[in-house]
């Protein structure tokens, strides 16, 4: 007897609408799918159709002819109809699908976000501006940013009072400093979320918000199965039918950190792009 690993099937393709982006088949019961893809890719494709110009390096963009359309464009995407959007991708990847489900009437995917990233990205007009605010940001961040200021861009309440976390808090934050080969990092993390600071191609700041553990956050919805049903703060759900509320999560977290390093002084001129 020999034993042998399962096996996953990888499937890379230059989609027309969303760009570079990939599809992980499981090739065993329940035949799960994984799909990856990349919202600057997706907004690069968004942007050449409506004729914004731009210069893209890698996973930035450097320079945006028009940043307030863009905006709109990545607010689009959040907007999606993401089961359908999703659905689409099966035929491409995983085209036995149909067959496989046939004997189960009425059985589909159910499509979630196991893991989701969210980007500001502040662009400066020359490098040398972010190069001489970069270390202060990151003294400041490490410096001054205890617990419950991580709580608090996480969107946690923490009271006025005391200024630290409820008796009641469970759970663990941390922050850490990462020396990498594109420059430092720093990382928050409570409960699995993180809050992360970089910098990119030497001219982009980015705050970027990762979110696996949505259940830490509320979304103001009906009951599962009354859409009709009275409405209530109620616990974030890793479905995609959620996905606008993660990008309001995330978007409120990052603009939260950037407000606290605001205490850092310079004059640089500098314009925000989030995703």
């Amino acid at each position: 007897m020999e034993s042998a690993k399962c096996t996953h099937l990888y499937h890379y393709y230059q989609h027309p609408e969303i760009g570079l982006m990939h599809i992980r088949v499981q090739s065993w019961f329940p035949f799960s799918v994984d799909v990856c893809i990349n919202g600057r890719q997706w907004l690069a494709r968004q942007m050449d159709r409506a004729g914004i110009g731009y210069r893209q390096r890698d996973n930035c963009f450097l320079w945006i002819e028009d940043c307030a359309a863009a905006q709109k464009l990545l607010a689009e995407q959040l907007a999606s109809n993401w089961p359908a959007l999703l659905q689409s991708f099966l035929a491409l990847a995983h085209p036995l699908h149909c067959e496989i489900t046939a004997p189960m009437p009425g059985l589909s995917y159910y499509w979630s976000a196991s893991q989701s990233q969210y980007a500001t990205d502040v662009l400066f007009e020359r490098a040398t501006q972010l190069q001489q605010l970069y270390p202060q940001f990151l003294r400041h961040a490490i410096s001054s940013f205890q617990s419950p200021d991580v709580l608090r861009f996480l969107g946690r309440k923490v009271p006025q009072s005391s200024g630290k976390a409820h008796a009641g808090f469970e759970g663990e934050v941390n922050s850490r400093l990462q020396e990498r080969a594109e420059g430092v990092r720093i990382r928050h993390t409570l409960n699995g979320n993180s809050l992360k600071m970089y910098d990119k191609e030497s001219s982009i700041l980015r705050v970027e918000t990762t979110i696996v553990r949505p259940k830490d956050f509320r979304v103001y919805r009906a009951k599962e199965g009354e859409p009709k049903g009275p409405k209530s703060w109620r616990i974030l759900r890793k479905g995609v039918s959620d996905m606008y509320r993660r990008g309001e999560v995330c978007r409120a977290a990052n603009q939260r950190y950037l407000e606290a390093l605001a205490s850092v002084t310079g004059s640089s001129s500098l314009s925000a792009r989030s995703r």
